[in-house]
């Protein structure tokens, strides 16, 4: 007889082998790459937006969060954090944008905030070459379970702006 296990069957019984259950298994999580809503104008800690993002610009793929810059040139994404955080904690983060163009020469944003703190910023310089930044955070505060984090995108041009990671390292 042939016995074939898929899915959480395997899952079930691996850990059943191993004795640990789900919750031992895997990283904290901060944000949950699906969880990202576009915010309003009264929550983006950079300012109001010079027009609409169009919804379309901001997609999932493979857990990895994508900004397109040429139908959402400016947006804020928000939810409230799945973990609190301790003053001088790590987190890990992994973001990157491809090739940076647009008409004329401009700059770009990106940003990490935790409640009203500001975390991670970029800067570059567009026309410029894509960057992988793969960084270790220092949180500068306690922030209980809930509190706000924000990513905030804005440039000129079509360009893709990139989180595939923000957690507690």
């Amino acid at each position: 007889m042939d016995l074939m296990l898929t899915g959480n069957a395997l899952l079930i019984l691996l850990l059943a082998c191993t004795g640990e259950s789900p919750d031992d298994t895997g990283p904290r999580l901060l944000v949950d790459a699906g969880a990202w809503q576009i915010l309003d104008d009264s929550e983006d800690p950079i300012g109001p937006a010079p027009e609409p993002c169009g919804a379309a610009g901001v997609q999932v793929e493979s857990g990895v969060i994508e900004v397109q810059t040429d139908t959402c040139p400016w947006v804020t994404l928000g939810q409230p954090s799945l973990s609190a955080l301790e003053e001088g904690e790590l987190l890990s983060l992994l973001a990157w944008h491809g090739t940076l163009a647009a008409p004329e020469p401009a700059t770009g944003h990106m940003s990490i905030w935790i409640g009203d703190e500001e975390i991670w910023r970029i800067e570059p310089e567009i026309p410029s070459e894509g960057v992988i930044y793969d960084e270790r955070l220092t949180v500068p505060s306690s922030a209980p379970e809930a509190t706000l984090i924000r990513l905030h995108v804005h440039n000129h041009g079509a360009n893709a702006w990139r989180l595939g990671r923000l957690l507690p390292d």
